[in-house]
């Protein structure tokens, strides 16, 4: 099962029912203690709640690249609330980014989880050959992808399903990794990235398919990131050429570490 982060209050409240340290006469003082420990750690979670049309709220952005063609960006009256990266049948290359305007706050150092809901719609069975997307976390934007500095996310490339793992720490850069996991076209799919270890940044992935979270064996070495290099949510589809119209939909975005 993929690691989920406890908050402070769970891991006090654990540690003193464990130690038999709680008493009937200090529970409120100690309830009261624990209370005021809330803001030990920083915790996001983003469902993408709003009809078409809505002004995303800051830290959020989106990137529209296309220089003729009027692609879908825009929030979704979904069960849960999405949003929406679509390319349209406008015949050019396409690039539709969601992501925090390069406003990096995330430290990968301070025990990131980072975890993403989406839905992958291709124009077929599979995505075209000049299709890929990628779902993760990420410094600046950068046009081509595999020059972003420094990130860590799963990417679908081409004319296929296959879900691949990257990373980059400005040092050690990992691409392609097959997964050996097919994502289900049309069905909710979710990936964790645990940074708790740099050297061993771990993966766990629910492709839609009904068999729930796996495991990745292949671990990512991010061990030369840094506090300084802080990242922000990255969610990018690219259409280089043709008129495929394809849609990528985020169900939701969830991060946390500690402050």
């Amino acid at each position: 099962m993929p690691r989920t982060r406890k908050s402070t209050v769970e891991r006090r409240i654990e540690s003193r029912v464990g130690s038999g340290r709680y008493r009937l006469r200090d529970d409120l003082d100690e309830v009261r203690d624990i209370l005021h420990q809330l803001d030990d750690d920083f915790e996001l979670l983003e469902d993408f709640l709003g009809p078409a049309g809505t002004t995303l709220p800051a830290p959020w952005a989106t990137e529209d690249s296309s220089p003729a063609g009027s692609p879908t960006i825009d929030y979704v009256v979904a069960k849960g609330g999405q949003f929406q990266l679509a390319t349209d049948s406008q015949s050019e290359a396409q690039a539709l980014t969601l992501y925090w305007d390069d406003n990096e706050m995330l430290d990968p150092t301070a025990g990131l989880v980072f975890e993403c809901g989406f839905i992958w719609s291709p124009a077929g069975a599979a995505g075209i050959a000049a299709t890929d997307f990628v779902v993760g976390v990420a410094s600046a934007r950068n046009a081509t992808l595999d020059d972003i500095a420094e990130h860590a996310w799963v990417r679908v490339d081409g004319a296929n399903m296959d879900l691949l793992i990257e990373g980059d720490d400005g040092s050690t850069d990992t691409d392609d990794v097959d997964t050996g996991l097919d994502i289900v076209k049309d069905q909710l799919c979710r990936v964790r990235i645990d940074f708790s270890t740099l050297s061993a940044v771990q993966f766990y992935i629910d492709v839609g398919d009904g068999n729930g979270w796996r495991t990745i064996s292949t671990t990512i070495d991010l061990s030369a990131l840094t506090s300084s290099d802080l990242l922000q949510p990255f969610i990018e589809l690219q259409r280089a050429s043709g008129t495929a119209v394809e849609d990528l939909r985020v169900d939701y975005v969830r991060a946390a570490m500690t402050r």
